[in-house]
């Protein structure tokens, strides 16, 4: 790079304006407009801070003139009393060049900053290899990024060159629900097989910024990495906002490495009662009633993420998830969904708006299945022949309808009849995964059956439903009062 300085000779004066060369100065002398930067993210900038635009934040500023690097790697801190990102001098347009401009973040204003052994070659940054291990001390800096910045010679816009800065790393939080009839106490819960240490590469290429991930990804939790500390027990229809540590912490996210399409699936998956051969999954353990359960959950295979009508499979950097663990009977369900990056408190919702479902049906039953009493919203079995039952809604499609069970729920089986063969529903095929829940069929309705259990002679057993919604990026909410604003109580007498 060439840096020329202006001294008040006219000899030297002459020949340094002859040569056309403007940015790259320290004097306004006939060299045309300074240029002036701003930094922005969409939304707040990092998990420990609110803004990026403060006192102290530093960032590293490269551009180029054509091929000619003129602003070489140099530190630009914030003016809050100016409102302006300040270098250590100013650099001014000039010439009839393409430019191109494009930074990273150094230093946060609680004074976090960029991992060491940073280096940029041919335009292409770095970024060593980080392990993350769900710890506090990993939401230290949240390394960003920016697009990059192209001006054409042909239209001399000189404005402030504008960083859309990106995040390199993504977050997670983990929580939990108890949809199940009873209290259940958490043993463990175990992450295998996520990628938690990785090192990226980013391509400042005139096109655009591109992340790449260097050949050292790996899983370092060779036993898996087990969230929980110490017990914790969920109370019936009760959230734990934490699951990392003794479950009483507050929520948090969690900074991560992204992790594709393929690092999300499990190997050799076949049910919730069996342990995958590799791959990501989750085992968790628990007890209900006396009974110790194992269960083992897989993310979800078809998660994506749209930004900008950009569709990415998996779960890209930039992206907070959300997981929530739900607890349903003799299974579980687990969910990521997407959640905006700024620092506040993941919202774990059970309800919906109204306005964004419709129930064109509430939920009814067939009185040629049962006996109905609709003054006390109770249904009996007639013998022990099952229970047939019906709604329909017409919005939301792509959704899934998900039915838990309150009360007796080991006297009960509730299934989908529009699965399995023979007229009979799934679950008498051992696949107790599939036989709550369905696709929401707007069309036609959905249909469910319930059936009276092997139960002990001379006493009664009850179960009330309790339904959700499961929207196609994964957010799941309750729907009792949209289909049913009174719980149906379902005795069946011995």
């Amino acid at each position: 790079m060439k840096n020329y300085r202006y001294i008040i000779m006219a000899a030297m004066l002459a020949a340094a304006v002859s040569c056309g060369e403007k940015l790259g100065t320290d004097s306004a002398d006939e060299l045309g407009t300074p240029i002036k930067f701003s930094a922005g993210i969409g939304t707040k900038a990092f998990l420990g801070s609110d803004d990026i635009n403060t006192a102290n934040t530093e960032l590293i500023i490269w551009g180029f003139a054509g091929s000619d690097a003129l602003i070489e790697g140099k530190t630009a801190t914030y003016n809050d009393t100016e409102s302006s990102w300040n270098l250590d001098k100013d650099y001014y347009w000039g010439g009839n060049k393409n430019y191109t401009f494009f930074s990273y973040l150094t230093k946060d204003k609680d004074e976090h900053t960029a991992p060491t052994g940073l280096s940029m070659s041919n335009r292409v940054l770095t970024v060593p290899s980080k392990t993350f291990d769900f710890a506090t001390n990993d939401n230290g800096f949240d390394f960003c990024y920016s697009e990059v910045v192209n001006r054409p010679a042909d239209n001399a816009d000189h404005s402030t060159v504008a960083f859309d800065l990106k995040h390199l790393y993504s977050a997670i939080a983990f929580s939990a629900h108890n949809y199940t009839g009873s209290s259940i106490t958490i043993k463990e819960v175990t992450l295998f097989g996520l990628k938690n240490k990785k090192s990226a590469t980013i391509s400042f290429a005139d096109t655009g910024a591109e992340v790449a991930y260097g050949d050292d990804a790996a899983c370092t939790w060779t036993s898996g990495k087990k969230l929980n500390t110490s017990d914790i027990t969920i109370a019936k229809d009760a959230t734990i906002a934490n699951l990392v540590g003794d479950g009483t912490a507050a929520a948090q996210y969690y900074m991560f490495w992204a992790q594709t399409a393929t690092e999300l699936a499990a190997t050799g998956w076949t049910d919730s009662d069996t342990q995958p051969t590799g791959g990501a999954y989750l085992k968790i353990t628990y007890v209900q009633d006396g009974i110790t359960i194992t269960k083992y959950a897989r993310f979800p295979q078809d998660l994506e993420v749209t930004t900008e009508g950009t569709v990415e499979k998996g779960w890209p950097e930039g992206t907070k998830r959300l997981m929530q663990l739900s607890f349903r009977d003799d299974w579980i369900t687990l969910q990521l969904s997407a959640a905006p990056w700024d620092y506040s408190e993941p919202s774990i919702k059970y309800a919906v708006d109204d306005t964004d479902l419709n129930v064109e049906s509430p939920l009814q039953f067939d009185d040629n299945t049962c006996t109905v009493d609709e003054a006390t919203h109770t249904l009996y079995f007639k013998e022990a022949n099952p229970i047939t039952g019906s709604f329909r809604l017409s919005s939301p499609e792509g959704a899934t309808w998900v039915i838990s069970k309150e009360g007796d729920y080991d006297a009960f089986e509730v299934d989908n009849v529009t699965i399995g063969t023979d007229g009979l529903p799934a679950s008498r095929y051992g696949d107790k995964m599939d036989c709550n829940y369905g696709a929401v069929d707007v069309t036609n309705g959905n249909t469910f059956t319930i059936y009276p259990m092997a139960v002990d002679a001379g006493k009664d057993y009850s179960i009330q439903l309790s339904f959700s919604i499961r929207y196609p990026d994964g957010e799941s909410y309750c729907i009792d009062e949209l289909l049913q604003p009174v719980k149906w109580t379902i005795i069946f007498t011995k």
